[in-house]
């Protein structure tokens, strides 16, 4: 979460900054830190869903088990994907 707020805070705090300079491409950068932060709170909701899963599903029966499972997968796969997207991509 402090990633989040630190990205974010940083695109609001240099965009002043890079404004004198040239105004599009300041808003263009605060664009992009923004939906970097969007990624990473995407990756982080997504762990948190598999923590909330795997407690409230813990003991239950083979078929909820594997139903878990699938979706715990699906979430790991969708953090894994924000995780490579994110830092390279769209804010180099």
């Amino acid at each position: 979460m402090i990633l989040f707020l630190a990205n974010s805070g940083t695109a609001v705090a240099l965009f002043p900054i890079l404004k004198r300079q040239h105004e599009g491409l300041a808003l263009g950068f605060v664009t992009a830190r923004v939906m970097e932060s969007v990624f990473i709170g995407v990756g982080i909701l997504s762990v948190l869903t598999i923590v909330t899963l795997r407690q409230d599903f813990s003991g239950s029966g083979v078929a909820q088990s594997d139903v878990v499972a699938t979706v715990g997968h699906a979430l790991v796969a969708l953090q894994e994907w924000t995780f490579l997207l994110r830092p390279g991509q769209v804010a180099p």
